[in-house]
């Protein structure tokens, strides 16, 4: 299965005209290279702030932690954030 993914051209000049394309279609994309695609869209950097923020704040609320709680409010943020 094959996949395409849409990139934006960079823009060096500023002599741009309007026929020029600002948005090119790129080859398809190989079902190896879908991890870092997703990493790319998903913002990986900024998901694990988010989600190491999340883990602060359950650890440092009163109570007793439980691992399992833990680790789905962990799984959660994962999937919101990215």
């Amino acid at each position: 299965q094959r996949f395409t993914h849409i990139t934006k051209t960079p823009q060096l000049t500023t002599s741009r005209t309007d026929a020029e394309p600002r948005w090119k279609i790129q080859s398809a994309t190989k079902l190896a290279d879908l991890p870092k695609v997703y990493s790319d869209l998903s913002k990986d950097k900024l998901t694990a702030f988010v989600v190491l923020t999340a883990m602060a704040g359950y650890a440092i609320a009163p109570g007793a932690t439980q691992i399992g709680a833990l680790f789905w409010t962990t799984f959660g943020t994962t999937l919101c954030s990215a």
